[in-house]
């Protein structure tokens, strides 16, 4: 099975660091970002090759760490110079690059949490027996005062399975950055798993063009009700967006637990 991690963004509030390291090798707690998240990945025992979602400026980088670097076991690590495409477009052209024709894992390159894929990679398979669902998204409890900074998910009420304290339901919809009042609090992790239906339909869920999975994908899905959540509870979840949050990261996963949430005005500063 392979993995995306999409870590192409220029982390221009991070500047000058980021002149020279690309925001996901970046250190935190003594580890480069990247770190955190290809552990997380590994805890998939499917997983044999992991894709890394370039921008043409943090190339070499990581083709630099990750020749040197040894994970928790062994997979195949490729680097894709994407075109600067936001999450939708650069996610496209690594599946057209790594040749990807069946289920994989997609997931944010720039942010420190904890998650078992495994257990989030049962879930779907159950999700998609029993409703016919062909993706699914990790969802994490935020504190009141921090939705308007993520995309909230509302949710199906009924919980079609549930273990560990995670469930997964049917997505009902998003709710980008809200204002007003909402129903939940349960924000996009940024982690997903998503089946050769979608690849079937790739124009249409994941144009080749500039496009933000949250938008063509995740909300065509969710209206479609093909979307699962995969509700879990992290003690961590860190964006290092910017100098204050990274300095602030390094603290947190010290004390291994926090939440640290993007800046308001993230997507913008995600565009490439």
């Amino acid at each position: 099975m392979k993995s995306v991690i999409l870590a192409a963004g220029k982390g221009t509030r991070l500047r000058p660091l980021t002149y020279a390291i690309p925001k996901p090798v970046l250190p935190v707690a003594g580890r480069p970002v990247i770190d955190y998240v290809v552990e997380n990945v590994l805890t998939c025992s499917e997983v044999d090759e992991i894709v890394i979602a370039s921008s043409h400026e943090g190339y070499d980088a990581f083709e630099r760490y990750m020749t040197y670097r040894k994970y928790s076991r062994d997979v195949k690590i490729e680097i894709v110079e994407t075109k600067g495409w936001e999450t939708g477009g650069d996610l496209r052209i690594c599946i057209e690059e790594a040749n990807i024709d069946d289920a994989f894992i997609a997931c944010n390159g720039d942010t420190i949490t904890s998650i078992d894929i495994d257990q989030m990679l049962e879930f779907h398979k159950i999700l998609k027996e029993k409703q016919g669902t062909t993706a699914i998204c990790a969802l994490f409890e935020v504190p009141e005062e921090s939705i308007s900074r993520f995309g909230i998910a509302e949710l199906d009420e009924i919980h079609i399975i549930e273990r560990d304290k995670c469930y997964s339901t049917l997505i009902k919809n998003f709710v980008e950055k809200p204002t007003g009042r909402i129903s939940s609090r349960l924000a996009n992790a940024g982690y997903y798993i998503i089946d050769k239906e979608v690849l079937e339909r790739k124009d249409i869920y994941l144009p080749a063009s500039v496009s933000r999975l949250e938008k063509t994908m995740l909300e065509k899905l969710a209206e479609e009700k093909k979307l699962a959540s995969y509700v879990f509870y992290p003690p961590l979840w860190l964006d290092i967006g910017t100098f204050e949050s990274y300095v602030e990261a390094n603290k947190m996963i010290i004390n291994g637990k926090g939440i640290i949430p993007p800046p308001l005005d993230y997507h913008s500063e995600r565009k490439w």
